[in-house]
């Protein structure tokens, strides 16, 4: 009878080990590469200092959308329709009414005067005007206080009409 090898001692090639030789170099420089680029916490952004956006001159006959957006320009205040001939005594002010319409002021502060005759005096309030490329917006203030803290005071404990108080830095409107 012959015998039979049951387990067959097979020898590993060559080619075998140097691929397997590679196989772990390549994971462990991956491992390395990955652990050296990975561990800091905290990246650098270079600060842009190119413009932002362009309008070219030339458009090539396409039509640039949104160019003639009308904006509220601070710098283009003025101030009239008040008794303050020197504007700059006026600080801080309780906004009562604003509208672009001028007789819708004088109609509500004669309301307020008729109304409340009692508490408003007519020399105790000021329209200040703001003009912007979108119009003009006319403002009904009331009283003049130093500072705002005394106008919030004075807002909360003697005007119950108003349900939300709205301080105005008169000043804003000089510049």
């Amino acid at each position: 009878m012959q015998k039979k090898k049951i387990f067959n001692k097979k020898s590993i090639s060559s080619y075998k080990i140097i691929l397997l030789l590679i196989s772990l170099t390549l994971i462990i420089t991956i491992f390395y590469l990955f652990y050296k680029y990975t561990r800091y916490k905290d990246f650098k952004i270079p600060q842009f200092k190119e413009n932002y956006y362009i309008i070219p001159k030339d458009k090539e006959g396409e039509k640039v959308p949104f160019i003639d957006k009308k904006s509220l320009h601070l710098n283009q205040l003025i101030i009239n329709n008040n008794k303050f001939e020197d504007s700059s005594e006026l600080f801080y002010s309780i906004q009562f009414f604003v509208s672009s319409d001028y007789d819708k002021i004088i109609l509500t502060l004669n309301n307020l005067i008729n109304n409340y005759e009692n508490i408003y005096i007519k020399e105790d309030f000021y329209v200040m005007t703001l003009k912007s490329e979108l119009g003009i917006e006319y403002f009904l203030l009331y009283k003049n206080f130093k500072n705002r803290n005394k106008a919030q005071e004075y807002c909360s404990k003697y005007i119950p009409q108003i349900d939300n108080c709205l301080i105005v830095n008169a000043q804003n409107f000089n510049n």
